[in-house]
């Protein structure tokens, strides 16, 4: 007898064919959704580690914050080296001090989903004579996804007194902080003393800053024109300074609506000068306006059409 034959005259081979089929496009379907679910939690995670990074990066922005967590610790060598591996944020009492409520710490889950394996304060390099470049690492865990472990650095400008205790910290990457919160300076000649990585990061800390300095007789006190061309091509915006008693006029600062390269300068265009209404320049416009030159000439209407005054340059980004 045929064992694969029914009494009908079907062989079972067609069906088991087809159950194979089925079994086998199952399977398919079955890994696409399973790739698929892979696919949207490892998104999940990355993105939630990334608002975890971002938390963290916040709360190191605020260098009293910072300060109150890890002053006095102390950085030992050789580097790197671990100064904290076992961080734990916490909120900030009325008196200034470290309160009660934990905001973050190893064994918590980030908004229920991924587990903090680990949070360390470390000291990467030295920057400097009491200067160091450090950063607060977190390990995170998910449990489900492509990638289960993820890791985020977020940078730290790290001050020590000379028996390398930290005595201040605080965000690179906001450009108005430094390890003192960026404590502003006129110069930023003095960046590395306020807390600045750079005087580049120094001048673009969103405040005004000198730059450039010129006297009556046209030299250069301070500064260079191809500094001041490289700032204004990343966008700075600038403006003079009058200094007080330059003939008899009111000492201020003037903002700059245009700048332009003439010749061996740059000159800066700004409105009429409350106080003077009858400035005006003939040959640059719009009419009744005054035109500043890196030389230290100042042309306007009358009394005089050209003058040379000492000037300050400033700029802000």
């Amino acid at each position: 007898m045929d064992l694969f034959r029914s009494q009908r005259g079907f062989t079972l081979v067609p069906a088991m064919i087809a159950v194979a089929i089925s079994a086998v496009t199952a399977m398919g379907i079955a890994a696409a959704v399973s790739n698929g679910i892979d696919g949207l939690s490892h998104s999940r995670n990355f993105n939630l580690a990334e608002d975890l990074s971002l938390f963290v990066a916040g709360v190191m922005g605020d260098p009293n914050y910072c300060a109150i967590h890890f002053a006095g610790k102390t950085i030992s060598d050789p580097l790197p080296s671990i100064v904290d591996d076992k961080v734990i944020f916490k909120d900030i009492a009325p008196g200034g001090v470290l309160g009660q409520n934990i905001l973050l710490q190893a064994g918590n889950r980030y908004q229920n989903i991924l587990m903090v394996e680990s949070i360390q304060l470390q000291v990467d390099s030295m920057m400097g004579p009491q200067r160091y470049l450090g950063s607060i690492v977190v390990s995170l865990k998910g449990n489900t996804g492509y990638n289960l472990n993820f890791q985020r650095t977020i940078p730290l400008n790290i001050a020590t007194n000379s028996a390398k205790k930290i005595v201040s910290c605080g965000r690179l990457s906001e450009p108005s902080q430094g390890t003192t919160e960026g404590v502003w300076s006129l110069t930023c000649d003095d960046f590395a003393s306020k807390g600045w990585p750079t005087r580049d990061a120094c001048i673009k800390d969103g405040r005004w800053h000198l730059i450039f300095q010129v006297t009556a007789a046209g030299s250069v006190t301070r500064g260079s024109l191809e500094e001041m061309i490289s700032f204004s091509n990343e966008g700075g915006t600038f403006r003079v300074h009058v200094q007080p008693g330059t003939l008899g006029f009111r000492a201020g600062y003037d903002l700059c609506s245009g700048l332009a390269v003439i010749g061996n300068d740059m000159a800066c265009l700004v409105n009429a000068r409350p106080g003077v209404p009858d400035w005006n320049t003939k040959h640059i416009s719009p009419p009744s306006s005054v035109v500043y030159f890196s030389n230290g000439k100042l042309v306007y209407n009358a009394p005089n059409e050209n003058v040379f005054i000492p000037l300050d340059w400033l700029v802000k980004f």
